[in-house]
């Protein structure tokens, strides 16, 4: 379970990073040209902030994965409910990112039901992409 939900928030911050990469050459491209660079509306600001979603099963809550700017996400466990479950599912989370360490991970910060992970995503999005 741990597992595809690793994978599937590696994944989810690969794509931050990417956005935040490509969004990034276009300032400097602007910047260059002397002139101003206005964002367009793209997918990205009309998704309500949600990058990614796994559906609950018998076995596992739903993971909602939101979008916090170019470099934070929060992962959310289940329904908006105090579950002690849902926290240690949570604590498991951390505990296997701080173990795995990932480059570019700044920061993760535990709630009830989620986690906000800040990060570099200038660092972050790596041609092996952690898988």
């Amino acid at each position: 379970m741990f597992r595809t939900v690793l994978t599937s928030l590696l994944a989810v911050l690969v794509l931050c990073g990417s956005a935040f990469a490509a969004e990034k050459t276009l300032i400097a491209a602007a910047n260059r040209s002397n002139s101003v660079y206005a964002p367009t509306a793209s997918r990205r600001d009309s998704d309500n902030g949600v990058l990614a979603r796994v559906s609950a099963t018998d076995t596992t809550p739903e993971v909602v994965y939101r979008r916090g700017g170019d470099d934070n996400v929060l992962v959310e466990y289940g329904p908006m409910t105090l579950d002690l479950g849902l926290r240690m599912r949570i604590y498991a989370l951390m505990q296997s990112l701080t173990e795995r360490a990932p480059a570019g991970l700044i920061d993760q910060t535990p709630g009830v039901r989620s986690l906000h992970l800040h990060f570099d995503p200038a660092i972050l999005p790596t041609p092996k992409c952690w898988f």
